[in-house]
């Protein structure tokens, strides 16, 4: 049976932008056990996600070791580290299973941040980031559906400041 981890300790909104990975895993190998890795305090998320069978939550004060030894006990097939930190880096030392991982682009940021250097390339969201990782394919850009779909294909315009109405009704 295929048991999938997927590592995300913090931050409630980087949790909930693994929302449509979950769906995605979960539409993809409906046969899979995906478990939720998290911290105590963000367990709460993702315990009520249909897509998500168990969710193991890190105790404050806990060893990893203690955390790796509850997570070998699953027989995880595989592994996605959605975190990118040196806890997770750990945790992929201690529970053997086939993992992958997710690019923070840490280097990009630093230049962007201290010398104003942008080398991010194009932009693209997190959940896209994610996405990308499951498919383990160059990530696509947000789009309308194409022209078999709906007769579109084309990028969706940025959005707007909101017309004139809006401004007065809240004022």
């Amino acid at each position: 049976m295929l048991c999938v981890l997927l590592v995300r300790f913090s931050s409630i909104g980087d949790i909930l932008l693994t929302t449509p990975l979950v769906r995605a895993l979960a539409r993809r190998h409906p046969e899979a056990k995906l478990v939720y890795v998290t911290k105590r305090s963000m367990a709460p998320l993702v315990a009520d996600n249909p897509h998500v069978a168990e969710v193991v939550a890190l105790e404050p004060d806990e060893p990893l070791r203690h955390l790796a030894r509850r997570l070998r006990a699953l027989a995880p097939t595989h592994g996605l580290d959605l975190h990118g930190s040196l806890r997770s880096a750990g945790l992929r030392l201690l529970v053997r299973c086939r993992w992958s991982g997710y690019r923070k682009r840490k280097l990009a940021r630093t230049l962007l941040i201290s010398a104003k250097l942008d080398a991010y390339g194009r932009p693209m969201p997190v959940a896209e980031r994610y996405l990308a990782r499951r498919r383990r394919a160059p990530p696509t850009r947000w789009r309308t559906p194409g022209p078999r779909e709906s007769g579109g294909g084309r990028r969706v315009p940025p959005l707007r400041r909101p017309p004139t109405e809006w401004s007065s009704a809240a004022a």
